[in-house]
């Protein structure tokens, strides 16, 4: 490829050389003889061209282009001489400027060479223009007066655009051949300053031909000239240059904070590094992210992403090294830049790579981290659904799975079986925990191994309850007869610790009806286990005649779209307290449905069919607005705490809910805020942009976000990660077991190392013993809600009980624990 790139330009220089060869040759045929007289304009010509020449600015950090005022000074020139001595004075000129300026190596003195033979084609353009135009000088003086300066000033635009043609031809096209880079792409660069330049150089002339005019002799001052507009421009061109500079340093900044991947990161410093300083292949190299990887990029192209070492066909010139060095780990990589030519950078050129490296090195720190951060928390969610004890699938997994089967309503329905092993109390009490766990660990093998030859999942609910999910059942009789199967495995004893047990067990069993969620499947199976335990059969199934307590889901959702408008739908509050000072700091308003039939209904009951309802906004709004009356109620008795209220991601795609929420607010003459919206888990919402939308609206207002039952829902992860967040509460599930599950404290320490990443805060619900307390204060937990700090009352209560406190101090609890941790807050803590 390098070979490739030095042949193509050595066949551009011969061409122009060539035809810089032919202009000479016209040029020394039609100059015509020199007196004795002429020599004074000629050297004047001469010595302008050559300081235009020489005096040259760098548009770009390493760029193989420099801005030379070449064309200002043949433009001048062209003005007071002929043609034929306008090329050779040019030859003359731009020989003397390289020469001055040293090219000592043969890569140097072909670039000499090329650039002398492209601003002799360029005069010869100039001056054919020219005459062209009508304007043609002679040696004794230009013919000032046989021209007008109309006649002049054309003359001079198409001298300056024939000059601009032949060097956008040709210099773009060596910078491309000897880069790598596209003819299009390096034309483009910098245009707008050349073009600027061009413009100055023209009116520069056009100043000339206005002097000359007026006095003869002013061809003479050409060299000084030229040399006040390059003094004039060069600190403008070189201010210009450094701010660009910089600039791209600072978008390549933001691309390597916004890359999505670590290979992302990798090709962005890669290709900014490239452009930056215009060098023809550029490595990044890591070797303390994981395994040794080395990404080579020419141009804009990847040519190696791989260990290295990457196959050696690399440019000659210059190397320059910068280390990437983490500020937690030391170095980690390095950035090679391979340099045409031998020059070395400058020290202006080596801070912007340093500058360069620290970017990246932070991107790469902070990539790490991230990546580390969402495996630490997705081993935490998957241990959140697993039983601490068997292995099994929890709860949780259990309904999410059960969901998940229901929502797709294929042929056939699920069913659930409950098993609850007999008389295990006794043999608990009677051999000891320790065999009693190891019996419980035997049954689930047995279960497991069972049930998975029949393609179905088995779950431990705690204690001695297990659940089998048979995925796709015909019938009744085929649910009951594959339980059978399955609880079978328990016929054969169990030896455990050298004791041989017999264990038997009651099933229910529950077939999946349209309609039914997975809540009520479990709620069914379970009445129906209870009834085989009472009946003292095996096998139990389930029927709605026996079960007084099941309401009739379709019933329920079809009183739902008048409970708002009845009056039905009310809230009670329950405390959020800081968990080291005992104060509150929070309420939550949580709703209830005072059915005319049913009495009171607790929302885990009703929620659900909400979601699934056409009156989710309706309800949704109503609760909202229940809860603003109570928040205003507190504070008009001097209680200035905000309200949290539960609502689901599915409302976030409601266009309207923001308005609706913040109409609300104001109704009510609240502060946004004084409301805390927590999100309770729907998978998948939380990647669409509908939400982004939503939740930009309302933070840009005031309104603080939370996300409900973190740890334990389908898509806490993904709604921490993706949508902005003011902080996270712990589900009651996992602050239950505490005390007693290894896994439940893991969800909570990544819980906290989650909200203290990211800024916000973090709470736990279902707080409900003092040791509870302690633990989650000392894993840095801020807030908590639960049955120790009060259960959910109505308003009128609550306020009383906040405004006397405990032991008369104002909203406070509970007492404060003197010692812990310094921790973020909770966003409805603040």
């Amino acid at each position: 490829m390098v070979e490739t790139r030095q042949r193509n330009l050595l066949l551009l220089t011969g061409l122009l050389g060539t035809a810089a060869a032919g202009s000479l040759g016209w040029a020394a045929i039609h100059a015509g003889p020199v007196h004795r007289a002429q020599i004074p304009l000629l050297l004047a010509a001469t010595t302008t061209i050559a300081l235009g020449n020489a005096c040259s600015a760098q548009l770009r950090v390493r760029t193989q282009a420099r801005l030379s005022f070449t064309s200002a000074a043949i433009l001048v020139t062209a003005t007071a001489v002929p043609i034929g001595w306008l090329i050779l004075c040019t030859a003359c000129g731009v020989a003397i400027a390289k020469a001055v300026t040293r090219y000592p190596v043969a890569r140097q003195l072909h670039k000499a060479v090329h650039n002398t033979a492209k601003d002799i084609v360029g005069a010869a353009a100039v001056g054919l223009a020219m005459v062209q135009a009508g304007v043609a000088p002679s040696v004794d003086g230009p013919h000032i007066a046989v021209a007008t300066w109309p006649q002049y000033a054309a003359a001079l635009i198409c001298g300056a655009a024939a000059f601009a043609v032949v060097e956008e031809a040709v210099t773009p096209a060596a910078v491309a051949a000897a880069t790598g880079r596209s003819w299009w792409q390096v034309l483009r660069t910098d245009l707008d300053v050349r073009i600027m330049c061009r413009a100055v150089a023209l009116g520069i002339a056009m100043g000339m031909v206005a002097l000359l005019m007026i006095n003869r002799q002013w061809p003479f001052a050409l060299p000084l000239v030229t040399l006040a507009m390059y003094v004039v421009y060069k600190h403008r061109l070189h201010v210009l240059t450094e701010r660009r500079a910089w600039e791209q340093v600072a978008a390549t900044t933001d691309e390597l904070n916004s890359a999505p991947d670590l290979t992302s990161i990798i090709h962005t410093a890669a290709r900014g590094a490239s452009a930056l300083f215009v060098a023809s292949c550029v490595e990044v190299e890591l070797w303390g992210m994981g395994p040794a990887r080395l990404v080579r990029i020419t141009g804009t192209q990847v040519v190696h992403d791989g260990p290295p070492p990457a196959p050696a066909d690399l440019p000659q010139g210059y190397v320059a090294n910068c280390a990437i060095d983490s500020r937690t780990v030391g170095p980690i990589g390095v950035i090679r830049l391979y340099l045409d030519g031998q020059d070395r950078l400058s020290n202006r050129e080596r801070s912007m790579l340093r500058a360069l490296g620290v970017a990246l090195a932070t991107a790469l720190t902070n990539a790490g981290a991230f990546v580390g951060l969402l495996e630490q928390a997705h081993h935490a969610e998957t241990q959140a659904r697993r039983d601490a004890l068997t292995g099994l699938s929890n709860r949780r997994e259990l309904l999410d799975q059960l969901n998940h089967l229901l929502a797709r309503g294929h042929l056939g329905s699920p069913a659930l079986a409950m098993v609850d092993l007999d008389k295990f109390k006794e043999i608990n009490d009677s051999f000891g925990h320790a065999i009693g766990d190891q019996l419980i660990v035997d049954v689930a093998q047995r279960l497991a191994s069972a049930a998975q030859a029949r393609g179905a999942l088995v779950a431990r609910l705690g204690g001695d309850e297990f659940a089998i999910l048979f995925k796709t059942v015909p019938a009744e009789a085929t649910a009951i007869a594959l339980a059978e199967r399955v609880i079978r495995c328990l016929d054969t004893p169990l030896d455990v610790s050298g004791l041989s047990i017999i264990i038997k067990a009651s099933v229910g069993v529950a077939l999946a009806e349209p309609g039914t969620s997975g809540a009520e499947l479990l709620h069914r199976a379970d009445h129906a286990m209870y009834r085989a335990k009472r009946g003292k059969v095996t096998v139990a199934l389930y029927r709605h005649e026996r079960d007084n307590g099941v309401f009739h889901l379709r019933t329920l959702a079809a009183d739902l779209g008048n409970a708002a408008e009845a009056g039905q739908i009310s809230v009670h509050v329950q405390p959020i307290v800081h968990l080291g000072t005992g104060q509150v700091v929070a309420c939550e308003a949580i709703p209830r449905w005072d059915h005319p039939q049913h009495g009171t209904i607790e929302p885990a009951a009703w929620l659900d069919l909400i979601e699934r309802s056409d009156h989710l906004a309706m309800i949704t709004g109503k609760i909202v607005d229940l809860a603003l009356a109570a928040a205003r109620q507190w504070q008009a008795a001097g209680v200035r705490l905000p309200v949290a209220v539960n609502i689901s991601q599915r409302c976030l795609l409601d266009v309207h809910l923001p308005h609706m929420v913040l109409g609300r607010l104001q109704i009510h003459g609240l502060e946004p805020s004084s409301l805390v919206l927590e999100l309770t888990e729907t998978a998948g919402i939380s990647k669409l942009e509908a939400v982004d939308r939503a939740v930009a609206a309302l933070r840009n207002a005031g309104v603080r976000l939370t996300v409900d039952n973190f740890g334990t829902g389908p898509s806490s992860l993904s709604v921490a990660t993706r949508v902005p967040l003011d902080g996270l509460k712990v589900d009651a599930a996992i602050i239950d077991g505490l005390l007693s599950s290894q896994n439940a404290a893991l969800v909570v320490r990544a819980a906290t190392q989650l909200s203290q990443d990211l800024g916000i805060g973090v709470g736990a619900e279902g707080v409900s013993t003092d040791e509870q307390r302690r633990l989650l204060w000392d894993m840095g937990c801020i807030t908590g809600q639960g049955d120790l700090f009060g259960p959910p009352e109505d308003v009128a209560t609550m306020v009383d009980a906040l405004r006397d406190g405990r032991d008369g101090t104002f909203v406070r609890l509970a007492q404060p624990i003197t010692s812990g941790p310094t921790a973020v807050p909770l966003g409805h803590a603040n």
